[in-house]
Parts: structure tokens; sequence; C-alpha cells
């Protein structure tokens, strides 16, 4: 009996002192042009047969007009025949996709070919590769 209340003591210990975990994306950049830097989070890439979903943010150069700094798209790429779909998209007051959600997209039925050099096609290679 005697061990069974230590057992419990510690873990209700441990349980009071841990420090909270949250969790918290990992943004690796893989393209930059004119108009955003783009960063995926290796951690979140989702793997189906030659399908694979991954959670994409783009910082904008400069805000849009509906003054968007950022978005956060989950996307479905097709590695076999290097295609894509959005699958999610919110748009964000602040950069890294922080502040208050501007816009939701659900997302598309229609697949869209991924375009050579472009930020599209620089994940593909990565995330397809792998």
């Amino acid at each position: 009996m005697k061990k069974n209340k230590l057992k419990n003591f510690l873990f209700i210990g441990t349980l009071i002192f841990s420090p909270p975990t949250y969790a918290e994306f990992v943004w690796v950049h893989f393209s930059h042009n004119k108009v955003a830097t783009f960063f995926y989070d290796p951690s979140t890439l989702k793997e189906n047969k030659h399908f694979k979903d991954i959670l994409i943010l783009a910082n904008y150069t400069k805000p849009n007009r509906s003054g968007e700094h950022s978005v956060i798209v989950k996307q479905k790429f097709d590695c076999k025949r290097a295609r894509y779909k959005i699958m999610r998209l919110e748009s964000h007051a602040l950069k890294n996709g922080k502040g208050p959600v501007i816009t939701e997209y659900p997302g598309q039925k229609q697949w869209r070919p991924v375009v050579s050099s472009t930020p599209d096609s620089d994940l593909l290679k990565i995330i397809c590769l792998k």
C-alpha cells in the first residue's frame, strides 16, 4: 500500500511541477520570391501512398489590400502527377500566422499542376524525394 501511495505522489508531483508543453510549429524556409517568403513544417507531413499533406506558411513582403501579412495553408501534393490542391487556408493580420484571422478558405476540389520554378515546385522536390 505504501508503494501505491508513493507512486501516486510521484505522479501528481510530476504533473504539478512539469512545465507546460505547447504545440509549436517549426517552420523551415524553402523558397522566396518578390511576393513572399515560404516555410513548411516537416512535423506536419502526412503520407498516403504518393499523396503528401503538409502545412505551409507564407509571410508576405508587403501586406495585401485586405491587410494580410501572412497565410497558413494545408496543401496536398500528388507526387506521382506533380499536382497539388489547397485543403485549407487562413490568412492573418500579422506575420508568421499570428494575429486575427482575416480570411478562411475551406479548400479546392480541383487539382492544379505544379509549375516549374515556383515555391510549389521547390516544396514538391523536397517532400516527394523523402
